[in-house]
């Protein structure tokens, strides 16, 4: 599957702010957000330590990543598809839906 986030701005002068920010000094670095997601995973158990996640593969990692810290509300395979957006077109369903876990 593909995933494409297009960003819309209302003009070019907003979209020209927000990649300034994002180049901003005081903008997190990649290497930052490694670390502190490698700290977490080695509390929650799934590395040993910080270094052994950091010097894990980086596809083995990014999994890892995947694996611990987006949950879906049934386990794959039982539904495929996004039910938790079903009630934009069927708002009845609304309520099943939050039962299963989906909030909006």
């Amino acid at each position: 599957s593909i995933v494409y986030r297009a960003r819309c701005f209302e003009s070019e002068a907003e979209r020209d702010r927000y990649y300034n920010e994002a180049n901003d000094e005081h903008a997190m670095q990649l290497e930052d957000i490694l670390e502190t997601l490698a700290e977490d995973l080695a509390r929650r158990g799934r590395y040993a330590s910080a270094e052994e996640a950091l010097n894990d593969d980086r596809l083995d990692f990014a999994l890892t990543v995947v694996d611990e810290y987006i949950k879906y509300p049934l386990p794959y395979g039982m539904l495929p598809y996004n039910y938790c957006a079903m009630d934009s077109k069927y708002p009845a369903l609304k309520p099943v839906l939050r039962l299963m876990g989906c909030e909006r």
